[in-house]
């Protein structure tokens, strides 16, 4: 299949994971409820971040093998802007994968509006780059 068209398929389940994202992060019932499944929407949409930063890096001419390696090869290929931040959501995603507390549930959930607006801007520069 050609690159440019599985980048466009993993854009357009980022747009619709980030949309449903955002439902969950506004949902305006049950707090412990609504938090775990902002969560776990945080943890699918971060995967389809590197998901698309590894398919944008190949179709660049680099490849990277671990989320870590893609956000510093996206940040060469002028994908991102800040990596501290992707290294955090990271961290974040990590967190939440391995263990659950209260207080690591809070933190994660105090970090995603960010990163949707950062998810978002990662979608436009990749529609950028993919148009030159």
């Amino acid at each position: 299949m050609d690159q440019k068209l599985i980048i466009k398929s993993i854009i357009e389940d980022l747009i619709n994971a980030l949309n449903k994202l955002l439902i969950a992060l506004n949902y305006d019932g049950d707090i412990e409820l609504s938090r775990d499944a902002t969560i776990q929407r945080f943890e699918f949409s971060f995967e389809l971040c590197w998901k698309l930063m590894k398919s944008v890096n190949r179709f660049l001419g680099s490849e990277c093998f671990s989320p870590r390696d893609c956000v510093r090869l996206a940040t060469q290929n002028e994908l991102l802007e800040n990596p501290e931040k992707w290294f955090d959501y990271l961290e974040k995603r990590n967190l939440v994968s391995h263990t659950y507390s209260e207080s690591s549930a809070i933190e994660v959930y105090n970090t995603i509006p960010s990163f949707e607006r950062s998810a978002r801007e990662l979608i436009s520069k990749v529609n950028n780059k993919i148009k030159e």
